[in-house]
């Protein structure tokens, strides 16, 4: 999919889907693509939940509150360290985007696009 809103002209330059589970052990999967390379897959515990990283996390928030989260990395700069958005800003990005996916009229994932 996103191959084909970059063809549309749309500029992403990276994007993850979050996906909760019903695992006692495994709290969600990260599914992360970036152009030309093959998507990666990480699992997280459901100890991450608690973590600082997490709850200062733009998928955190969105999750949380169901809202749109729309964050200019140049006029309001991220911490360097410590959260998600950081090291992203480090990397040149510019804008990040998040919000949710429904399957039916339940959110069952989270995603976010941070733009260059």
């Amino acid at each position: 999919m996103n191959e084909q809103l970059v063809l549309l002209g749309i500029p992403i330059d990276r994007s993850a889907a979050f996906v909760r589970t019903l695992n006692p052990y495994i709290m969600g999967r990260r599914f992360l693509w970036t152009p030309g390379k093959p998507v990666e897959v990480a699992e997280a515990s459901h100890a991450i939940l608690n973590s600082r990283e997490f709850r200062l996390s733009p998928v955190s928030a969105v999750m949380e509150t169901g809202r749109i989260l729309r964050r200019d990395l140049l006029r309001d700069p991220p911490e360097p360290k410590g959260t998600v958005v950081g090291p992203l800003a480090a990397e040149g990005f510019i804008d990040s985007f998040g919000f949710q996916i429904y399957e039916g009229l339940q959110p069952f994932l989270g995603a976010s696009i941070p733009t260059l």
